[in-house]
């Protein structure tokens, strides 16, 4: 219908009433649009979907005790790696104090390189002590969360005391890379301090004058070595102990031979 306008250029009533029937009809379309797009189901993200859980069938708690493990073991490999270091800069270090070599200068070289090898392996372990208590964090969070999911009283509480368990034991892995990055840097500052006592003494009157002194501090690097490999100890037992995939038992010992 064609719109007519009068003398003044007002527009004719029906002309009014059908623009307003136009606008009401496509309010309404709209809004039965949004309506629509509101309650259909929204389409997900790539970096939303759990493609490991997708690919594997494997709930993201126990791939999330599984990444765990692995930063653990991560952690245990780098402090394995500081504790052979100490044993040889410790060897390095008799071998020069004890003065048995005709040339002082060669086990004093190597003394100073054994020594900076120590200080990289422990800012190492520094490092992954605090990444593995980041990630241990996120995952005990975790545990702690899904706890109220659990509507039997006394299986969540079960699950509570274990988590609290496990966590302890976590946390004996952390204090191992802790003692290892903590106790080890005055140890190596002790020891740099006396092969800068040698510099400009390196002779067997030098050697005698700080012996007492170095058989102080080799036997305190004997115990820290010592304590860190029972702290290793323990802490390969608890990782292994939280995998899934258990390896398989040692074959039963053969029977004994009967008595003649």
């Amino acid at each position: 219908m064609k719109e007519t306008i009068d003398a003044r250029g007002r527009r004719s009533p029906v002309a009014a009433k059908l623009t307003l029937a136009r606008i009401a009809t496509l309010a309404a379309i709209s809004t039965f649009a949004a309506l629509v797009a509101f309650s259909a189901p929204r389409r997900l993200a790539a970096d939303e979907i759990d493609l490991g859980a997708v690919l594997s069938g494997t709930p993201p708690s126990v791939r999330e005790t599984e990444k765990l493990a692995k930063q653990a073991d991560t952690l245990i490999l780098e402090v394995e790696k500081a504790q052979r270091q100490i044993r040889s800069t410790i060897d390095w270090y008799k071998a020069l104090i004890q003065g048995v070599v005709p040339d002082l200068r060669r086990p004093y070289k190597q003394l100073d390189k054994e020594i900076g090898r120590c200080e990289t392996q422990r800012e190492i372990v520094e490092k992954r002590v605090g990444e593995t208590k980041k990630q241990s964090d996120s995952y005990f969070r975790g545990w702690a969360g899904s706890l109220p999911l659990i509507e039997d009283d006394d299986l969540r509480g079960r699950s509570e005391e274990r988590l609290r368990d496990s966590k302890s034991r976590f946390d004996g892995v952390l204090e191992t890379g802790r003692l290892a990055s903590d106790q080890y840097k005055p140890f190596l500052g002790s020891l740099r301090d006396q092969w800068t006592y040698l510099g400009h003494d390196l002779n067997p009157s030098g050697l005698d004058s700080l012996r007492p002194d170095a058989d102080v501090l080799v036997a305190r690097g004997r115990e820290l070595l010592a304590q860190i490999d029972d702290g290793l100890a323990l802490a390969r037992a608890y990782v292994a102990s939280i995998r899934s995939v258990q390896p398989p038992p040692a074959p039963a010992p053969p029977p004994a031979a009967p008595a003649p």
